[in-house]
């Protein structure tokens, strides 16, 4: 499994051999330098956070611009925040544009609470692409993979902001990569946590294979 770093976060040295790339909104790109891979996320979890609005024609030239200026691997599809049908509607009507402009990026059709799963792989399977599991929920996005997993074992699932060593440890064997920004955060509880060990345990390093084969609840890795 790939551990992908917030970016505009620290970036520990010790983690360093662990970051397989970064995630970056839109509003950053004009300021991404790294030469790490990216995954373009769309902005829409930001602008919720921040109650800005965010309609559909922007959302998409946005995507787009910072897609030409940053060739991501990943794009995110424009979805909505708690927008169940209206979010993967515009993820839909968003693909045929983000595909034709920037082909060789892998598209991930987020989903969340309230949302039909299967409608969103079906979505991510036209256009080669993959799932990315959002949502506020850690029961949830274990649900969300399960119901992945039920319908394809190969389809490219990516779970966002997961640090929990149990967490990490279940998806694992069931996901190829997640996100967060707490392994880069310097609030206390966060300097507490072990995260090297974490990430020895059950992520790839440089994209060699790690020797940890096993985890806890006796599921494998990918």
């Amino acid at each position: 499994m790939e551990y992908w770093a917030g970016w505009k976060w620290s970036h520990p040295k010790e983690l360093r051999p662990w970051i397989a790339g970064q995630v970056i909104t839109p509003r950053w790109a004009e300021d991404y330098k790294s030469d790490d891979r990216i995954i373009l996320d769309n902005g829409a979890f930001a602008a919720w956070r921040d109650n800005q609005p965010m309609d559909e024609e922007f959302h998409v030239s946005e995507v787009l611009r910072a897609g030409r200026l940053l060739r991501p691997e990943f794009v995110v599809l424009p979805d909505i925040v708690a927008g169940g049908d209206e979010s993967l509607r515009r993820s839909r009507q968003s693909a045929p544009a983000i595909h034709s402009e920037l082909p060789s990026s892998r598209l991930l059709v987020a989903v969340q609470e309230g949302m039909k799963i299967w409608e969103a792989m079906e979505l991510a399977d036209m256009f080669g692409g993959g799932i990315f599991v959002g949502g506020a929920d850690y029961a949830w996005k274990r649900y969300a993979v399960e119901t992945i997993r039920a319908k394809s074992k190969s389809i490219y699932v990516h779970v966002a902001r997961i640090w929990k060593d149990g967490d990490l440890c279940w998806h694992s064997s069931r996901t190829q990569s997640f996100d967060n920004t707490t392994f880069g955060r310097g609030q206390n509880f966060n300097v507490k946590l072990d995260k090297v060990k974490s990430l020895q345990r059950y992520c790839t390093r440089f994209g060699e294979l790690n020797p940890v084969d096993s985890c806890q609840d006796g599921g494998l890795r990918p």
